[in-house]
């Protein structure tokens, strides 16, 4: 038989454990509820420059209006404008 010190323990350690399990369950939905960070922006593919090449300095994407060079970390769309074989090169 368990003495009663021992019965003792095992029930803090349980409502410690308890305890620990809904700080955490009523941390997610508080989480989910924090502002979204900017994502990146969508430069569309137009071959503006008439380059064919992917690189930071000819003006062959658009950002809705007006053509504009790449800028690195963005998200690349490729549609029917300006299609064709696209060159990845490096403008130093």
């Amino acid at each position: 038989m368990k003495s009663p010190n021992r019965i003792r323990t095992a029930v803090r350690k349980s409502r410690k454990s308890i305890l620990e399990t809904a700080i955490i369950l009523a941390a997610v939905p508080a989480v989910s509820m924090l502002p979204k960070t900017a994502g990146a922006a969508s430069y569309t593919w137009t071959n503006g420059g008439g380059t064919m090449t992917w690189d930071t300095s000819a003006a062959n994407w658009t950002l809705g209006s007006g053509n504009t060079a790449w800028v690195t970390s963005n998200d690349a769309d490729f549609g029917a404008t300006g299609i064709g074989s696209v060159a990845i090169g490096f403008a130093p």
